[in-house]
């Protein structure tokens, strides 16, 4: 593959550029009812053919209008596959790792941290689930892997960080984070470490 090769994220990009206009998304209401002209398109959006001309340019180059000739007039339809292949790409096991890499996850990870952090206190838990999540796994990296704690421990390790030891007690047992059974918890192994 050549540096000037499209390549998946590129095709995404290009497909939300092209939704990201108010009259464009207008188009495409109209053309989701029912297949249109250029002329029609005009009338209905009240944007001139020249404009309207230009937009469905752009949508088509983004794969979702197409047209047909009707003897001299260009009949535009609405191609909901392209949607549906952005929607697949995004959701692929890869999908949303071209869109950032480790480095960035972590620095965003830090700055959740140095906001809700005092020192090794949480000062507040997140309204965000994915912000609750940093902090959870924070907290999670306060126990050893493989050792077992009872439950009195598990709080008062957590009640050196945060005084709702119940809340991430549950929150590391429900993300996997720890297990439990018969008021025992354990921090499970890195898979391709041992415990």
């Amino acid at each position: 593959m050549t540096d000037d090769a499209p390549t998946p994220t590129d095709a995404i990009v290009t497909i939300f550029k092209a939704i990201a206009d108010e009259s464009r998304l207008k188009i495409l209401a109209h053309l989701s009812a029912e297949p249109a002209s250029v002329t029609d398109l005009a009338e209905l959006t009240d944007l001139r053919p020249p404009t309207v001309s230009h937009h469905l340019s752009v949508l088509g180059g983004a794969g979702l209008v197409t047209a047909e000739r009707r003897g001299t007039t260009r009949i535009y339809s609405f191609l909901p596959s392209g949607l549906d292949e952005a929607r697949r790409s995004l959701s692929e096991e890869r999908g949303l790792s071209a869109f950032s890499d480790d480095e960035t996850l972590e620095a965003w990870e830090q700055k959740v941290l140095s906001v809700f952090l005092d020192g090794e206190t949480v000062v507040q838990i997140p309204a965000g689930e994915k912000k609750r999540m940093v902090l959870v796994r924070w907290i999670a990296a306060k126990f050893e892997e493989g050792r077992d704690y009872p439950e009195r421990e598990v709080n008062e390790i957590i009640k050196q960080h945060h005084i709702d030891s119940a809340y991430f007690r549950r929150m590391m047992v429900e993300t996997g984070l720890m297990t439990r059974a018969n008021g025992v918890y354990r921090k499970p192994a890195t898979p391709g470490r041992s415990a």
